[in-house]
């Protein structure tokens, strides 16, 4: 989980889905608890973005189904207690990409050419930037296994609360 509050980004555990589906994990519910424990403790926080990036599956699936995860993710803060007006989705689909996403990993240690590269479902605009620039292994190498993360992002707070 990511949480971004004005410019600084916390991270602590993770939210887990059904490889290929929306279906959230069972061993989600003490993080989305803890999402929703902020959001009902902090009042100042008017509208936090929950925003999905999957790097799993077919290149032409993605985007939908980050968009899928992140409703997911929402509906379960609101039976939570979270009212919707407060909560804002988006599906980056790969778009951006946060560390590397396994099947990239696969790509790379093979060493593939960037022709072949891009014929494959795990290729992406950001990935070939990364690998022309020599950053992708690196990032693959310091990457976990998990191919989906969640984002939460303040959008609006109150004026008194930025401080």
């Amino acid at each position: 989980m990511t949480i971004v509050t004005n410019t600084e980004t916390m991270t602590n555990g993770s939210i887990a889905f059904v490889p290929g589906t929306s279906r959230l994990s069972a061993k989600s519910a003490e993080i989305l608890q803890a999402v929703a424990n902020t959001m009902l403790s902090q009042p100042s926080i008017l509208q936090l973005e929950v925003g999905a990036h999957v790097f799993e599956g077919r290149r032409s699936e993605r985007l939908a189904l980050s968009w899928a995860r992140a409703e997911q993710v929402r509906d379960a803060l609101i039976r939570k207690g979270v009212a919707r007006s407060r909560l804002a989705v988006k599906g980056y689909g790969d778009s951006q990409a946060l560390g590397c996403p396994v099947d990239l990993a696969d790509l790379v240690s093979r060493h593939q050419p960037v022709v072949d590269m891009r014929r494959a479902d795990a290729w992406s605009p950001f990935a070939e930037s990364t690998y022309l620039l020599g950053t992708l292994d690196e990032r693959c190498k310091a990457s976990s296994s998990e191919n989906t993360r969640i984002s939460f992002m303040v959008l609006k707070q109150t004026p008194d609360s930025k401080k």
